[in-house]
């Protein structure tokens, strides 16, 4: 991800960028490309203008969606938190 922000480093290196030239989890290429840019690694020559704003995290909501069965959660909180107890087991 570095290296492809170096290749033109006054355009912004967007999450869709990314995932289109890597192979894995959407998750952790996002956690990835959010680490790197938090610590000034990619998209730190652009200017505030011009930087697209992050959008606020939902994960805290349930979503619902219309199903033959019925209304049937597909993600919410506790989802989300059973997935990071897992990633935490794995890399221990």
């Amino acid at each position: 991800m570095i290296d492809t922000y170096h290749l033109n480093p006054n355009e912004y290196l967007s999450v869709i960028a990314c995932r289109r030239n890597l192979a894995g989890d959407i998750c952790a290429i996002m956690w990835v490309d959010a680490f790197l840019e938090q610590w000034g690694l990619i998209n730190y020559q652009m200017d505030a203008d011009l930087r697209p704003t992050r959008q606020t995290s939902t994960l805290h909501f349930a979503i619902l969606g219309e199903k033959v069965m019925g209304k049937k959660l597909l993600f919410g909180l506790n989802i989300f938190v059973k997935y990071l107890n897992r990633i935490q087991q794995q890399n221990k």
